[in-house]
C-alpha cells in the first residue's frame, strides 16, 4: 500500500512540476509591422531556471470576431527546447527582415494585424498562455514588462524593458527609484521605459583629403541597433543615405574648418520623419607632414616633420620613389611639431633615391616632395627677394637667358609667373621702341640726302654734255 502511495505522489510530483516549468515559457513579444508591414515575429521567454523541453508545444491565432486558427503547428516544436532564463524567436517567413536569426519559421501565407490574439498551448489545451492586442505601432512590437505589456522599439531574444527575471528586482526598483528622483510627473512607464538615443562616433579632429570615419550608435536601453534608414549630412555640401548599415561610413573633406555634421535615424526606411537627429562638429586641419632631412650614403635615413600643434596620424601613408615604395603600418603617429626617422634598414632606400622622394598619404595625394618646400604663397604677396630680383631685371643688368635661370636658381621661391611679371614691367619695350624709332628716322634722312644727291649730279651731267657739243664740227666728205 505503502509503494503504491509512494507512486501516486511522484507521478503527481513529476507532472505537476513539469507543468510548473512549462507554464515559465510565455509569449514575451510581438512584432506585425518592422521595416516592411510584413515584417512579424514572436518571442517567447523563459523565466524559469531550468530548460524545457518545447515539443508538443503549438500557436493558434484568434481574430476579432473570436475565430481560431492554427499560427504555428506543434511539429515545428518537435526537438527544440529553451533554456531557462533564454528567449525562443518565431518569424514570418520570406517576409522577416531583422539581423536575429529566427529559431522557427511558419507560414509566409500566414500574417498578424491589429485586434489580433495569439494563444501558446504548452503540450495541452488546458496549458496555455494568451496575449492580445488592439493597435502595435509600425516598426514598434507589443512587450511584456513588469509594468504591464507596452509598445517600444522591438528587442527580438533581447531583455525588454523590466521584463521576465524575478531575481533582478532589486535592481530594478533601484532603477525606478533613480527614476523617480529626476521626474515627479508622468505614467509609470514612461519613468521606467528606455529610451532611444543616438550619437555619432568620429574623430573630433581630422585633416585636409584625409578619410574620416563616422558610425551612429543607435540605443535603446542597453540594446544596440543596426537596421533602419540613416540621413547623414557632412557639413560641407555632401550628404549619404544608406539603409540597415550603422556604420563604416567614410567622408573627405578637402579643405581646413570646422564642420556641423548631422545624422538621422529612421526606424523604418519607409518613414519620412526621423526619430532621432544627432549633431557633431568636427574640425578639419591642414596637412603640414613633411619630408624636412635625408642622411649620407654611410646612413640614408629619412627625417618626416610634423609641423601642426595636432598629433598626426600617417597609419598606411607610402615612401616612394619611382622604383621603391616603403609603407608605413597601423598606427603610426607623430607628435605635435616633432620629427619621425626612419631608418635605411627599414625603408631600403640609398643614397639617390632623395632625388624623386615623395611622401604620399593613405588617399594617394602627394603631401610632400623632398627637396621642394611645401609654402603656399598668395599672388598678392611678394617677398623682398622678388621684388629685388624683379627690379635687377631691366636692360644692361640681363645679358641672356642664361643669367636669367641663374637669378631664378638664387631665388627658388620665384614662381613662373612673378617671371612673367617681372619681364613685363621691365624697360626693354620702351628702349626697343626708342631704338625703333632712331633708326627709321634715320633712314628716311638718309635717303633724302641721297635723292638730292642724284638730283644734283644728274643735272650737272646735262649741263656739261651741252656746252661741249657745241665744239664739233661736221665734216662732209
Amino acid at each position: 500500500m505503502n509503494k503504491k502511495i509512494i507512486l501516486i505522489l511522484a507521478v503527481t510530483v513529476f507532472f505537476f512540476g513539469f507543468r510548473l516549468v512549462s507554464a515559465e515559457v510565455i509569449i514575451n513579444e510581438v512584432q506585425i509591422a518592422g521595416s516592411t508591414v510584413n515584417d512579424e515575429f514572436i518571442e517567447l521567454y523563459n523565466s524559469s531556471g531550468s530548460s524545457v523541453d518545447l515539443t508538443g508545444f503549438y500557436i493558434k491565432k484568434k481574430t476579432s470576431s473570436g475565430n481560431e486558427s492554427n499560427f504555428v503547428v506543434s511539429s515545428r516544436f518537435e526537438g527544440l527546447s529553451i533554456s531557462g532564463g533564454d528567449y525562443l524567436l518565431l518569424a514570418r517567413e520570406n517576409n522577416y527582415t531583422g539581423t536575429v536569426s529566427p529559431d522557427i519559421l511558419w507560414p509566409s501565407s500566414y500574417s498578424l494585424a491589429s485586434n489580433n490574439s495569439l494563444i501558446l498551448y504548452r503540450g495541452g489545451e488546458t496549458d496555455a498562455d494568451e496575449v492580445a492586442w488592439q493597435e502595435i505601432e509600425e516598426g514598434k512590437s507589443t512587450q511584456k514588462t513588469s509594468s504591464g505589456w507596452v509598445v517600444a522599439l522591438p528587442t527580438p531574444r533581447a531583455q525588454n524593458s523590466n521584463s521576465g527575471d524575478s531575481g533582478s528586482g532589486e535592481e530594478e526598483s533601484d532603477d525606478v527609484d533613480d527614476e523617480d528622483s529626476s521626474s515627479e510627473s508622468g505614467t509609470e512607464y514612461e519613468e521606467t521605459a528606455p529610451t532611444l538615443k543616438t550619437k555619432i562616433l568620429t574623430k573630433t579632429l581630422a585633416f585636409v583629403g584625409q578619410p574620416v570615419e563616422f558610425s551612429l550608435d543607435v540605443k535603446y536601453g542597453d540594446l544596440t541597433y543596426a537596421t533602419g534608414k540613416y540621413f547623414w549630412n557632412f557639413g560641407d555640401g555632401d550628404s549619404k543615405e544608406i539603409i540597415n548599415q550603422s556604420g563604416g561610413i567614410y567622408h573627405t573633406y578637402f579643405y581646413p574648418g570646422e564642420y556641423v555634421i548631422s545624422s538621422e535615424y529612421y526606424r523604418s526606411h519607409s518613414s519620412r520623419i526621423p526619430d532621432t537627429i544627432s549633431k557633431f562638429t568636427i574640425k578639419v586641419m591642414p596637412l603640414t607632414v613633411s619630408i624636412s632631412k635625408v642622411g649620407d650614403a654611410k646612413d640614408f635615413f629619412v627625417e618626416l616633420t610634423n609641423n601642426s600643434a595636432y598629433e598626426m596620424d600617417i597609419s598606411y601613408w607610402k615612401l616612394a620613389t619611382n622604383i621603391k615604395t616603403f609603407i608605413f603600418p597601423k598606427n603610426t603617429l607623430i607628435a605635435p611639431k616633432k620629427q619621425m626617422t626612419i631608418s635605411s634598414k627599414i625603408t631600403g632606400f640609398v643614397l639617390g633615391d632623395e632625388k624623386n622622394l615623395k611622401l604620399i598619404s593613405s588617399a594617394g595625394d602627394v603631401v610632400s616632395v623632398y627637396g621642394v618646400p611645401v609654402i603656399p604663397i598668395e599672388a598678392s604677396v611678394r617677398t623682398s627677394s622678388q621684388v629685388s630680383l624683379k627690379t635687377s631685371m631691366t636692360v644692361g643688368k640681363i645679358e641672356n637667358q642664361e643669367e636669367v635661370e641663374d637669378k631664378i636658381q638664387e631665388n627658388s621661391q620665384i614662381s613662373g609667373d612673378d617671371l612673367s611679371a617681372s619681364v613685363s614691367n621691365s624697360d626693354i619695350g620702351d628702349d626697343d621702341s626708342s631704338s625703333s624709332y632712331l633708326f627709321f628716322g634715320g633712314l628716311a634722312l638718309f635717303l633724302i640726302i641721297l635723292c638730292g644727291a642724284v638730283y644734283f649730279l644728274r643735272k650737272n651731267s646735262l649741263s656739261i654734255s651741252t656746252t661741249e657739243g657745241d665744239d664739233f664740227e661736221i665734216i662732209d666728205e
